[in-house]
C-alpha cells in the first residue's frame, strides 16, 4: 500500500481498516474529504497506527470523538461541523500530536491549548472565516509550541495567555484579524506574555501607540518585526529596540489624511528595513538612519526635499549597505529627476516611478558601482529613463526593466516612440543581462504600430548578450501584435539571445507565435520599403535553458516537438549577421 493516499469519497476510507492495510501497512498520511455528513464507525483507524499524517475536509462528521489514531503527529481540519469538545474527544488518543491546523470549523467557539489536549503541540495554525462562532483563543499550557498562525475575518475573536510561562518557547506568531472595523483585537496583554517571541506579523490590526510600545518594551528576542496593519489612530512611529534585525511595513487602510512620521532611535542590530510605501503615507526621517548603523537593505519613499545630496549622505552612512530600493523617485514633490549612485558595496539597486506622475519620467541615471549585479526600474509604462550612463558594474549584472500602469496611458502604447525610448536606454546596458516584464503592455489589447521606414536612417541596433521576456498571465498576445513587437524589438537591438519562461498558458502562446516569426524569416513580402530584422539573422536555436550543461539543442523548425512546451523556460539562441 501507498504511503500517500487520497480518498475523494468517505466510504473509500474504511479501506484503511481491511486486512489489507493490516497486511501491508497503512498509509503515512491520508486525506479524505467526508461530503455533507458522515458518521465513522468505532475503531476506523484500528489499522493505522502508521498514520502520522491526516487531513479531513468538509461536512458533518459523527463519531469522530471514537476514533483513534495513536501515532498522529499533523492534523489538518477544515470545513467541518465540529466543536471543541469533538476536537478534544479526537485528539485524546492523539499524544504525539504535533501540528494542528484548523480552516472553518463551524461550532468551535473557545478553544483552550493545554499540556491536558494537546501535550506535544508545536505548531498551531487557524484560518476563521467570516462565519465561524470562534471568539476566544486561550494559552493555558503550551510549553512545546513554537509557532502560532492566526487569521479571523469578520466577529472580533480575544487572544490570551494566562501568563508569561503558558508559551515559554512560542518563537513565530502570525496575527491577521481581518476586521473590517480597524481591529477590535486587543493585543498588549497578549504579546507581553510571549517572551521567547522572535518573528511576528501583524496583518490588519489597528496599530496603536501602545501597542508599538508593548512591542518596543516587553520582546527582548524579537528579531523580524512585519506590520501590514491600519495606521489611523497613530501619527508618529519611533523604534528603539535592542535585538530587531528585520523591520518591514506596509499600510493598510486606503486613503489617510496625514502623513505618519518614520524615525530610527536605538536599532544598532537592525539590518533591513522595508517600508513598502507605494501611496506616500510614511515619511522618513533620513538622519535617523544612523540609529542603524549596520543597515544592509534598505526600501523606501523618496520624502519630499530629498536631493541627491541626501543620497549621498545615506550611502556614507551606511557603510554595510548593500540593496537600496528608491520608491516614488519621481513624484509630484521629488527632486530627483537626475540621479547620480555611486557606491563600492552596493549590489542591488532599485527605482520606481510614482503613480500620479506618468509624465514626468527620470531624466538622467548614472551608476558606479563596481559591485552592482541588479538594478531594477520600474516605470510607468515601461518607460525608461531619458539617459543611462553605466559608469562602472560588475561584469555579470542583471538590469530588470518593469512596467505597470493601464493600457490606456500613452506612455504604454507600442508605437515608434516607445521602441526609440527602449533603443536610447540600451547603449548603456547592452552588454549586459537585460529583462523586460512586459505584464503592463497588455500585447492582446495594443493596436501595435511600428513603421521600420521612420526608423531606417538611425543607426544600427546595439547587441544585448541576454534579453529575458517576462509576459503576464492573462495576456495573448495575436500574430498581429508579436509580429510588430519583434519588429520594434529587433530594431532596437539584437538580442544573442532571448529567455521566455513558461509559467503559463500565455507564455507558451507567446513562444509559439515568436516560433512561427522564426520559421516565416525567408518570407518574400516580410519587408516595404526598408530592410527589416529577419535579413540579417542567420540561425536560430532552442536550447533548454534549465539544462544549459547538455547543451540540447532543438532546431526551430521542429516546434511541434512536445518536449518544447514541457520545458520550465525556453531560450533561443540567435546569430546575426
Amino acid at each position: 500500500m501507498p504511503n500517500r493516499q487520497s480518498y475523494p469519497e468517505a466510504d473509500m476510507f474504511l479501506a484503511l481498516a481491511s486486512p489489507i492495510a493490516a497486511q501491508y501497512g497503512s498509509p503515512l498520511e491520508v486525506a479524505i474529504r467526508t461530503g455533507e455528513s458522515y458518521s465513522f464507525p468505532e475503531g476506523s483507524f484500528s489499522h493505522c497506527s502508521r498514520t502520522k499524517v491526516l487531513k479531513l475536509d468538509g461536512g458533518d462528521i459523527k463519531g469522530l470523538g471514537k476514533v483513534s489514531v495513536h501515532g498522529l503527529q499533523v492534523l489538518h481540519l477544515d470545513n467541518l461541523v465540529l466543536t471543541e469538545q469533538l476536537l478534544y474527544d479526537f485528539v485524546a488518543s492523539a499524544r504525539n500530536l504535533e501540528s494542528l491546523s484548523l480552516g472553518e470549523c463551524f461550532e468551535i467557539g473557545r478553544l483552550e491549548i493545554s499540556v491536558g489536549n494537546f501535550p506535544k503541540l508545536k505548531t498551531l495554525s487557524i484560518h476563521a472565516r467570516g462565519d465561524s462562532k470562534l471568539q476566544e483563543l486561550l494559552l493555558t499550557t503550551a510549553p512545546f509550541l513554537e509557532s502560532l498562525v492566526f487569521i479571523k475575518a469578520g466577529n472580533p475573536c480575544k487572544l490570551r495567555t494566562v501568563s508569561s510561562s503558558a508559551a515559554p518557547k512560542l518563537k513565530f506568531a502570525r496575527i491577521d484579524s481581518c476586521d473590517r472595523q480597524f481591529s477590535r483585537l486587543d493585543l498588549d496583554d497578549f504579546i507581553m506574555k510571549l517572551p521567547s517571541l522572535q518573528d511576528l506579523y501583524l496583518a490588519r490590526v489597528c496599530l496603536k501607540d501602545k501597542l508599538l510600545c508593548t512591542l518596543m518594551a516587553n520582546t527582548p528576542n524579537l528579531r523580524s518585526l512585519r506590520f501590514s496593519s491600519y495606521f489611523h489612530w497613530i501619527d508618529k512611529v519611533e523604534i528603539s529596540h535592542g535585538s530587531l534585525s528585520s523591520l518591514e511595513i506596509a499600510p493598510k487602510g486606503g486613503q489617510f489624511r496625514y502623513q505618519i512620521e518614520f524615525k530610527l532611535t536605538s536599532t544598532p542590530f537592525l539590518e533591513t528595513l522595508k517600508i513598502a510605501d507605494f501611496v506616500g503615507l510614511y515619511k522618513l526621517n533620513v538622519e535617523s538612519l544612523s540609529a542603524a548603523p549596520n543597515l544592509k537593505v534598505l526600501e523606501f519613499t523618496v520624502p519630499e526635499g530629498f536631493t541627491q545630496g541626501h543620497l549621498d549622505g545615506l550611502i556614507s552612512m551606511l557603510p554595510y549597505l548593500e540593496s537600496l530600493y528608491l520608491v516614488r523617485v519621481n513624484g509630484t514633490h521629488s527632486e530627483m529627476r537626475r540621479l547620480r549612485v555611486s557606491s563600492h558595496q552596493l549590489r542591488v539597486f532599485k527605482l520606481r516611478d510614482a503613480y500620479e506622475a506618468p509624465t514626468k519620467p527620470m531624466r538622467v541615471l548614472k551608476i558606479d558601482a563596481p559591485n552592482l549585479v541588479s538594478v531594477q526600474y520600474k516605470g510607468n509604462g515601461l518607460r525608461f529613463p531619458d539617459s543611462i550612463n553605466v559608469l562602472n558594474v560588475a561584469s555579470d549584472c542583471r538590469f530588470v526593466v518593469q512596467g505597470y500602469g493601464k493600457i490606456g496611458e500613452r506612455s504604454t502604447q507600442l508605437k515608434h516612440e516607445w521602441f526609440l525610448r527602449l533603443r536610447q536606454s540600451l547603449w548603456a546596458v547592452s552588454r549586459f543581462h537585460l529583462v523586460l516584464q512586459l505584464r503592463s503592455l497588455e500585447l492582446s489589447k495594443q493596436q501595435a504600430a511600428f513603421d521600420l521606414r521612420v526608423a531606417e536612417r538611425i543607426s544600427p541596433p546595439w547587441f544585448v548578450q541576454r534579453l529575458d521576456l517576462e509576459t503576464s498571465s492573462s495576456d495573448v498576445p495575436d500574430e498581429h501584435n508579436c509580429n510588430v513587437f519583434l519588429g520594434g524589438l529587433f530594431w532596437a537591438c539584437r538580442p544573442k539571445s532571448i529567455c521566455i519562461p513558461q509559467k503559463h498558458d500565455a507564455d507558451r502562446k507567446f513562444v509559439q507565435l515568436i516560433c512561427e516569426q522564426f520559421k516565416n524569416k525567408d518570407g518574400a513580402n516580410c519587408c516595404v520599403g526598408a530592410k527589416c530584422w529577419r535579413h540579417d539573422l542567420r540561425e536560430v536555436k532552442i536550447e533548454n535553458a534549465s539544462f544549459d550543461h547538455n547543451n540540447t539543442t532543438i532546431d526551430v523548425s521542429r516546434k511541434e516537438d512536445p518536449s518544447l512546451a514541457n520545458l520550465a523556460e525556453v531560450l533561443f539562441r540567435l546569430t546575426w549577421g
